[in-house]
């Protein structure tokens, strides 16, 4: 055994070197294939924070503009509240003074009705639907002018 050590010595020493350099250098080959998953990662991360940063001003703007969107439909609500008051106001006001007066007349039936149709059509009801179903009740005179 002795013999076949020292007649293969140094081929057993290069097939340990060799095999310790494969080792090493499949080691190597590991370590490199990480590296490059970090280099890869770190461009991606890169990407991401750069189109984070592009987007950033569009999401204030988006955001901005929905704000101003919801305060204009608070404005609008606002405003349509007030179209309806001054509607209703007026319808009653209409009303009353014809069931006080106790008829109409051919056009100030019209103009009541229309009148109203405006007025249901803004989605207004209540009280002035009241009077107004009291008001076309009543007669209708024809008069010349």
């Amino acid at each position: 055994m002795l013999e076949f050590i020292t007649t293969h010595l140094l081929e057993i020493v290069f097939g340990l070197i060799s095999a310790g350099a494969l080792a090493f250098c499949k080691y190597l080959y590991s370590k490199m294939k990480t590296y490059k998953k970090l280099i890869e990662e770190k461009e991606n991360s890169s990407l991401d924070n750069t189109i984070e940063t592009h987007i950033e001003p569009i999401r204030q703007e988006i955001e901005e503009l929905r704000k101003y969107v919801l305060e204009s439909n608070n404005d609008t609500n606002k405003h349509m509240d007030l179209i309806l008051s001054s509607y209703r106001f007026r319808l009653t006001q209409l009303c009353k003074a014809y069931i006080q007066q106790g008829f109409m007349t051919n056009t100030e039936y019209e103009q009541l009705v229309e009148f109203y149709k405006v007025y249901a059509g803004l989605g207004g009801n209540g009280q002035a639907k009241t009077y107004y179903e009291r008001a076309v009740q009543l007669p209708v005179h024809d008069v010349q002018e």
